[in-house]
């Protein structure tokens, strides 16, 4: 809650660099146009109900060396473009990073996605022009298409199915 109320200071462009070894996590962390958040790398523990981070409709961001566990969604941006998702480990979340509708330009490197359970990182919808490099997909416990480490479709996951896909499935 006080990362939200501290970002929401911020003009853009604006870098911030979160220095604690770890955050309580008591709301959605939501990310804003043209800031840049750099942990240290700081661990975020969130929880099953709630997506940690956050951005809809927002652009030149960046976030870097954070380790996300235990969310709804590790990293959930709709709409979004000229991003960067870098030194991040996003492991036991129901689904690691999700990307959705109009999203482009960005670049997705250098993380580690392990042990979610209904996959690693997904783009649904019109997700065009990102690029993908040395990242590493480990330990993805599903056994659906939906679920996979990466999944790539033009089908758009509405909210309520996020983190319930089989349910999005058998629909």
């Amino acid at each position: 809650q006080a990362l939200n109320a501290f970002l929401n200071t911020l003009q853009a462009p604006a870098r911030v660099q979160v220095t604690a070894a770890q955050l309580k996590f008591d709301e959605t962390i939501v990310l804003k146009t043209g800031i840049s958040l750099q942990g240290n790398p700081t661990k975020i523990v969130g929880n099953a109900e709630n997506s940690v981070f956050m951005g809809e409709n927002i652009e030149n961001f960046k976030l870097k060396d954070f380790e996300i566990s235990a969310g709804k969604v590790g990293i959930y941006l709709k709409t979004v473009k000229n991003f960067v998702l870098e030194d991040l480990n996003l492991q036991a979340n129901q689904r690691g990073a999700l990307l959705q509708g109009k999203s482009s330009a960005g670049v997705i490197r250098n993380n580690r996605f392990e042990n979610n359970q209904h996959g690693g990182l997904a783009f649904m919808g019109d997700v065009k022009e990102i690029q993908v490099r040395h990242n590493q997909f480990t330990q993805t416990q599903a056994d659906s298409n939906w679920q996979a480490s990466f999944l790539m479709t033009d089908t758009f996951l509405g909210e309520e199915w996020i983190g319930n896909e089989s349910d999005f499935v058998l629909g």
